[in-house]
């Protein structure tokens, strides 16, 4: 399908639904740590997802009818097809050897998308409230300081063996580490 097409049917599926008060020029209430944030996807460079975890979502288009891995092939082929468009308008050729910009973060008036992507591929991917500042900086933190420590570093991961298992502890201390900022509602 047309990335128009996508990309319509994608955001026809987000988050729709947080209420009209907390949009960008209400952000002193994220100072006080009432933020919301919805959920997260770690993906494999293939678009494999290795990791999706829920915490809040005022609203669920798919049924349970449906694929339920469609949600994170929408949102991979989103970000891909992003990472696409924004690679083209930018003049620079990955087969040049040239780095293309990133995409860090998408808004619209209802939540924003926050993106990280490794050198080596894999896309962490947060989603907020809309008036979240950027957490890229705390992406690499979920990157560096606990997926690779939980995951990589797990004796018993062997990359021959395909995508890595997500331990528990690695849940636990994202858990931990995302009730900690800002966003995070009380209650998380």
């Amino acid at each position: 399908p047309s990335c128009a097409r996508f990309l319509s049917v994608f955001l026809s599926r987000c988050w729709i639904g947080s209420p009209a008060s907390q949009t960008l020029s209400h952000a002193p209430w994220l100072a006080q740590g009432q933020g919301m944030i919805f959920n997260m996807y770690i993906f494999s460079r293939s678009g494999s997802c290795l990791f999706y975890k829920e915490w809040h979502r005022p609203l669920n288009t798919l049924s349970g009818e449906e694929d339920p891995g469609e949600d994170a092939r929408l949102m991979f082929g989103m970000l891909f097809s992003l990472k696409e468009i924004v690679g083209k308008m930018s003049g620079r050729s990955a087969e040049k050897g040239e780095r293309r910009e990133d995409i860090q973060v998408m808004r619209t008036s209802t939540y924003s998308t926050h993106l990280y992507e490794t050198q080596t591929g894999l896309r962490f991917v947060l989603n907020v409230d809309a008036a979240a500042p950027s957490l890229r900086g705390e992406l690499e933190e979920i990157y560096a300081g606990i997926f690779v420590e939980k995951v990589i570093k797990n004796p018993l991961y062997d990359p021959r063996d395909g995508p890595p298992e997500i331990p528990e502890d690695f849940e636990e201390e994202l858990e931990a580490y995302l009730r900690a900022l800002p966003v995070a509602q009380p209650g998380f």
